[in-house]
């Protein structure tokens, strides 16, 4: 299973290992938040937004998601809050990654 889990991922980085202390539990769990986190991602289809990889973790906000533009692979953690009232957009391009409990604001 690890392996496998392993070959997946050099899909998207071909260095990848992991180490061998890492536990069949512990990727077991890793997978199940991050499944979780992905269908949270879905929700921006109500939002008439396509959902390109987004990973999505707990008591994420957004404010006028009409102007927010999400790349591939964009992960934010929990407890982040986006908010776009400017009138420019607020884009997060591909492979992004927001830290939790923080704030984006474009106004």
């Amino acid at each position: 299973m690890k392996r496998i889990i392993e070959n997946i991922i050099r899909k998207r980085n071909p260095d990848f290992r992991f180490d061998e202390n890492v536990s069949l539990s512990l990727l077991v769990s890793l997978l199940m938040e991050k499944g979780i986190w992905m269908l949270r991602g879905m929700k921006v289809i109500f939002y008439m937004k396509k959902p390109n990889r987004i990973l999505i973790g707990k008591g994420v906000r957004w404010f006028n998601m009409r102007n927010i533009s999400f790349g591939s692979w964009v992960k934010l953690e929990d407890y982040v809050y986006l908010g776009a009232l400017g009138k420019g957009k607020l884009i997060l391009g591909d492979n992004v990654g927001i830290g939790a409990f923080s704030r984006l604001i474009v106004s």
